[in-house]
């Protein structure tokens, strides 16, 4: 091992000391380090890198060192060896310029397009350099002058923006496109003008490049004017540049320079013909730029050259607008002297009095107030300067807007005053100044809410304290009956509980919904809260307006802490709210296991069931909750007790999805053909939900799959009205019977058919449902497809063998139906295929004028509906307007009943 050391030790010395005589260009020391080793110990030498990976022949190039070059070269060096940065040694001589290295390293054969890391080739370092002999050298010996880097860049386009003006020159004689766009759409151009090079923005110019290209919707007379270029952008006018061209955001070049504070192209610009009131998408116009920056020079010129110094710009904001807004005092002092409206409002009505205010530009304000600006001129919002200013907490200026009269007791957004907003905010000082300026301490906004409430919301005990002790009203309600403390207890701010309920707060006022301030605190979780409201002797069991205590609010939201509190301080664990509801199905319903486990430890009732309310375990059990489930059957919890309705736990689960729960009730023993007081099973549930995989399960434990639930329905004819084509498939697969119908007769079919489901009815039909069977009323399959306009089903029906001339026990065939239901597009249908013979089904007995039992035609009844369309198409096809029914009723005495 120290052998290895050592030998490394020395070849980091070699090493060293290679790199260093190369740099310095001693070639003759280069030699003795050299030539001093042999054999491959040589070899290690001469290819060995430094931590950026160069050789020492990289280094040779750097340098220029020409002899070394060639020694290097003769011994062996690699000539194509790229360093970390994926720089070969003809890289770095082209990037140096040394002409002598790059035309011998290109006679050894050295890559002349290679790129770098970054895609940059010799060519692209020597042209970004101005390295003009090497430039020439490399095209000479075939360089690719239009190869581009990774982002897109070339040699011309690099050279053109360090403003190269020999080899931008050199390199267009070769053939490259003056407007050829670089990575980005970047012309030679565009990149010259961006650095400010005149001479070769002449050049490019002179040579045909475009002046008006646009780059990103920018063209180079915006770049000039941006970077403030004046010459060249006295060049680009000179050539024809727009001078009103919409850039990026629609800025024109008068924006830009009026943006970036150039006055001398603005006077260029404008000089030339610019339109000193253009505006931009954001509706900015150049005096609004050059005012939003606080260019005053730029200012005063363009309202000399007929700036419209009142015109809105971005959301209805004028220049003296958001001159206030960004405090720039000259430009005010200017604009106002100019005679700019100083209430002039933007689009919320802000004015700049307001602007100023809210920012705490103290100058500004005294200014605008001292030049006239209505100091109570209120937003669109109602709030004030005052209002603005106290909102932010801006003392100096709420003292002098109050000193120049402004209205103490405004009322802002929502109606609140300066004092409520400052209250809010947390602003101390200036709510101190508002009181001693008599503001109403007391002063409710829309809702009722008072500083005090607002200071106790959001946790300002220092406000909160000073203003009780300036005589608020610490009982005094909002409009939804919440006080103060109940808006300390929400967030649970526990230092100014203890202080409003020291100075008297009522601490079992009822509030929002009638909650209590403890039922409040309990809701969120606030322990601490909790605890001294009970130590206070707050009702434990005081429920809100549907009975939920303190305990049912901590039990639902699932703060063990505060649920233990409560119990170990004497909370009733059994009471019900007025819908029967108790801390364990709260509980239950959300599934918090260790509160559950810890309410029937301590005595809860875990069957407990009063009117309209499931037990815990079924609100367990309809919410999913299996680890619940599970703990309270292992409690022996009623696996069957209903609710109201008859729905057992297992019923919840199944109609819910909750798979887990189901098949963990089923093995526990659970009923599975126990039905509700209408008669579902939770076989019923779990079809007319399409549950594939508990229908599948509860089958297999027993379910009866033919079982009739309400109004008769079996599984299989609640899973076809719900389509649910999968279920359909199993229990036809299990046997369940394709034709039983419900109480009225009405089977599976039917009610696929009824409801639309054009794959469950294709399906049950071609596994032999019968198709023209009737339910109790006589209807078919047909007429309740008909009846809902299903045109699909109706076609399908037909070609499957559907009576088209069946009567139910009404005389209505499927056509009476349609017309009375007014399905304009079946009936067109019909008529269309009756009348062509296309549909390869014979509709000849459905005629426009078939009547029923009654003598009641399909015209008759769609006038009775007011279906005009319905009426126009039949009568276009010869229904009879004549016809009378048995009581003598002709169509018209139908519309009239209308």
């Amino acid at each position: 091992m120290a052998t290895d050391n050592t030998h490394t030790e020395k070849e980091d010395r070699m090493n060293m000391a290679l790199f260093t005589a190369v740099k310095e260009g001693d070639l003759v020391k280069t030699r003795s380090i050299l030539e001093d080793e042999t054999g491959d110990a040589k070899l290690v030498i001469l290819h060995s890198v430094d931590p950026d990976g160069n050789t020492s022949l990289h280094i040779a190039s750097e340098e220029g060192h020409i002899d070394l070059v060639t020694y290097l070269i003769d011994l062996g060096a690699d000539l194509e060896k790229r360093n970390r940065s994926g720089d070969s040694p003809l890289h770095y001589a082209s990037r140096s310029g040394h002409q002598d290295v790059v035309q011998y390293l290109i006679g050894k054969g050295a890559d002349i397009n290679i790129g770098d890391s970054n895609g940059y080739t010799p060519i692209y370092l020597a042209s970004e350099k101005g390295n003009f002999g090497v430039v020439e050298c490399l095209v000479n010996s075939g360089a690719d002058v239009n190869k581009a880097s990774y982002n897109g860049s070339t040699p011309i386009y690099t050279s053109a923006s360090k403003g190269h003006l020999d080899v931008v020159k050199y390199l267009l004689t070769k053939g490259v496109e003056i407007d050829r766009d670089s990575g980005g759409g970047y012309t030679r151009l565009y990149s010259a003008l961006q650095e400010g090079h005149l001479a070769l923005d002449k050049f490019l110019v002179d040579a045909g490049a475009d002046v008006n290209r646009l780059i990103y919707d920018d063209s180079p007379l915006h770049a000039a004017s941006e970077n403030g270029y004046l010459d060249v952008v006295k060049c680009l006018i000179s050539e024809g540049a727009e001078i009103d061209r919409d850039g990026d955001d629609g800025y024109t070049p008068l924006h830009l320079a009026s943006l970036e504070g150039h006055l001398t192209v603005v006077e260029c610009l404008v000089d030339a013909g610019a339109d000193v009131n253009t505006k931009a998408k954001n509706e900015w116009t150049p005096m609004y730029a050059a005012s939003n920056k606080g260019h005053l020079d730029i200012v005063k010129y363009l309202i000399t050259r007929g700036a419209d110094i009142d015109r809105r710009g971005y959301n209805g904001k004028t220049p003296l607008g958001v001159a206030s807004i960004y405090g720039h005092l000259a430009v005010v002092k200017y604009l106002t002297s100019q005679r700019a409206d100083k209430d002039m409002g933007d689009n919320d009505g802000c004015t700049p009095l307001y602007a100023a205010s809210q920012k705490g530009h103290y100058d500004v304000v005294q200014y605008l107030v001292n030049e006239g600006a209505e100091v109570n001129k209120a937003a669109n919002d109602g709030s004030t300067p005052l209002y603005a200013a106290s909102h932010k907490g801006h003392l100096d200026i709420v003292k002098y807007l109050i000193n120049k009269g402004a209205d103490i007791d405004s009322r802002g957004p929502n109606c609140k005053t300066p004092l409520g907003i400052a209250s809010l905010c947390g602003h101390l000082a200036v709510v101190k100044y508002l009181i001693t300026q008599r503001a109403d301490k007391d002063m409710g906004n829309t809702d009722g809410y008072t500083p005090l409430y607002g200071a106790s919301q959001e946790g300002h005990h220092d406000v909160v304290q000073y203003l009780v002790n300036e005589g608020a009203e610490v009982n005094k309600a909002a409009n939804d009956g919440d006080l103060s403390l109940h808006a300390a207890a929400r967030p649970g701010h526990l230092d100014i509980l203890k202080f409003l309920t020291n100075r008297g707060a009522d601490i079992n006022r009822r509030g929002y919904n009638g909650e209590t301030p403890l039922g409040v605190a309990s809701f969120r979780g606030h322990l601490a809260a909790v605890k001294y409201l009970i130590s206070q002797r707050a009702d434990k069991d005081a429920g809100d307006k549907s009975g939920y205590t303190p305990l049912h609010d901590a039990s639902q939201e699932g703060y063990h802490d505060v649920v233990q509190y409560l119990v170990n301080e004497g909370a009733e664990v059994n009471k019900a709210t007025k819908h029967g509801s108790t801390p364990l199905h709260a509980a239950s319903q959300n599934g918090h296991l260790d509160i559950v486990k810890y309410l029937i430890n301590k005595g809860a009732d875990i069957d407990s069931r009063r009117p309209n309310c499931k037990t815990p375990l079924g609100i367990a059990s309809l919410c999913g909750h299996l680890a619940a489930v599970k703990y309270l059957i292992s409690q022996r919890a009623d696996k069957d007790a209903g609710d109201k309705s008859g729905y057992t736990p297992l019923h919840d689960a199944s109609q819910e999805g909750h798979h887990d729960v189901v098949q963990y009730l089923v093995n526990e023993g659970a009923e599975v053909n126990k039905a509700t007081k209408r008669g579902s099973t939770p076989l019923h549930v779990a079809s007319h939900k399409g549950h594939l995989d508990i229908v599948k399960y509860l089958i297999n434990k027993g379910a009866d799959i033919d079982r009739k639930g309400c109004h008769g329905i079996t599984p299989l004819r609640a899973a076809s009205y719900c389509g649910h084509i999968e279920v359909v498939k199993f229990l036809i697969s299990q046997g369940a019977d394709k034709d039983m119908g419900d109480n009225d007769g009405c089977t599976p079919l039917f009610a696929a058919s009824h409801a639309g489901h054009h794959d469950v009815v294709q399906y049950l039909v071609n596994k032999g449902a019968e198709v023209n069977k009737a339910a109790n009323d006589g209807d078919l399959s047909l007429h309740a497809a008909a009846r809902m306009g299903h045109l699909d089903v109706i076609e399908y029906l037909i070609t499957k063998g559907a009576n088209i001339e069946a009567h139910n026990i009404y005389g209505w065939t499927a056509f009476h139906c349609l017309a009375d239901n007014g399905h304009f597009e079946c009936l067109k249908h019909f008529l269309r295929n009756n009348s062509s013979g296309s549909s390869g089904y014979s509709l000849i007995a459905l005629k426009v004028g078939l009547q029923t039992l009654e003598g009641v035609t399909s015209l008759m009844v769609a006038a009775r509906g007011g279906h005009l369309d319905c009426v126009r198409l039949l009568l276009e096809n010869n229904a009879g307007i004549e016809e009378k029914d048995a009581e003598g009723w002709t169509v018209l005495h139908y519309a009239a009943t209308r």
